[in-house]
């Protein structure tokens, strides 16, 4: 389910640009994957895609993930890794209460930018 964008300045030859990628969600989730990008990112995205309505979220809402305590992520040249020691929480969207997600009801989304 990989996408490769392209992006075309004036005459130049297209160079690959980003990836983009939709993971299933683990408890003490290890993810390692090759990008295909020319480069180290410059920019990495982690988003949760909801996929069963939970918390306040419709399905296919997206809530954007930081690094933080409990998620780490990391790139080099050929791979990105995304590291949760737990289930990420978010903001419940009806009760403003920060919840747990339950791994079956949404997707890990990755984007990355050269």
């Amino acid at each position: 389910m990989s996408e490769v964008g392209t992006a075309q300045r004036d005459n130049a030859v297209p160079e690959v640009s980003y990836y983009k990628d939709e993971y299933t969600i683990t408890s003490g989730l290890i993810l390692t994957v090759n990008h295909g990008l020319p480069k180290r990112p410059r920019q990495i995205f982690l988003k949760l895609k909801n996929k069963v309505a939970e918390l306040g979220y419709a399905v296919n809402d997206e809530v954007e993930l930081t690094a933080s305590a409990s998620v780490s992520i990391a790139a080099n040249s050929t791979q990105l890794k995304v590291v949760f020691a737990t289930l990420p929480s978010i903001v419940n969207f009806s009760t403003n209460a920060v919840t747990a997600i339950t791994n079956t009801s949404w997707n890990l989304v990755i984007k990355a930018e050269v």
